[in-house]
Parts: C-alpha cells; sequence; structure tokens
C-alpha cells in the first residue's frame, strides 16, 4: 500500500508537470523564466525539493518497516530526485543561470525531450503502481 500510493504520487507529479510542458510550452516555460530570473531562491523553487524529500523520507520509513520487493526501485529514485534538489539550492548561484540557458526559446527541442522522458517516467510509476504494489 505505502509503495503503491508513493508510485502514483510520482507518477502524477511527472505527468502533470510533463504534459504541462508538453500542452502550453510558452506559459509554462514563460513562468519557469520568471522563476529563475533572480539570483536569489525564489520560494516557489523550494516548494518541489521540499516535497520530494518528504516523499524520501516516507519511502525510507516504508522500505525499512513495510518491505515489498521492487521498493528498492522506488526508494533510490526519490533518494536521487532529493540529492539533485539539494544540490542544486546548495549551488544556486551557479544553478539559476544553468537552468535559464536550459529553458531558453532556443532550446525548445531539448526541452521537449526532457518533457517526453519525464512522461515517460510518470507512466513508468503509473505502470509500476497499478501492476507491482
Amino acid at each position: 500500500m505505502w509503495f503503491k500510493a508513493l508510485s502514483l504520487v510520482i507518477a502524477a507529479i511527472c505527468l502533470g508537470k510533463g504534459c504541462a510542458a508538453l500542452l502550453a510550452p510558452q506559459v509554462f516555460y514563460g513562468r519557469r523564466r520568471q522563476q529563475y530570473a533572480s539570483a536569489g531562491i525564489p520560494l516557489s523553487v523550494l516548494v518541489l525539493p521540499m516535497v520530494m524529500l518528504s516523499l524520501t523520507l516516507i519511502a525510507w520509513y516504508a522500505t525499512i518497516m513495510h518491505y515489498t520487493a521492487w521498493s528498492w526501485l522506488l526508494t533510490g529514485f526519490l533518494t536521487l530526485i532529493s540529492i539533485l534538489g539539494a544540490v542544486n539550492l546548495v549551488r544556486w548561484s551557479r544553478h539559476w543561470l544553468q537552468l535559464l540557458n536550459a529553458i531558453a526559446e532556443e532550446q525548445a527541442r531539448g526541452r521537449m525531450n526532457v518533457d517526453l522522458v519525464i512522461v515517460g517516467l510518470g507512466a513508468f510509476f503509473a505502470l509500476l503502481a497499478l501492476r507491482v504494489f
């Protein structure tokens, strides 16, 4: 039950972000550019790393107390994403410029590929929730 719920939450986050970016890229990336336009860390950028950290702590609890086959995949993924989020926040003084370059209009094709991968991850975690857990 724990891992099914976590997988569905991850699937919803990935599918929501990926579909929003694919269906309305001008609006989605326009908002992202506004967020990354400052050298200071905007509050809205802190939300997802905090959500991911909370999900990671829940996954580790569930892995230790309610182990299920394949749970290591979910716990490992969440741990990796949480570490990457923390590293990006610690290195924000350089990271925000890299993000601005990555979401620039000239990078539309690359952004679309990343968004498709995110949708694929969402589908993978949805299938994991429905078939494995």
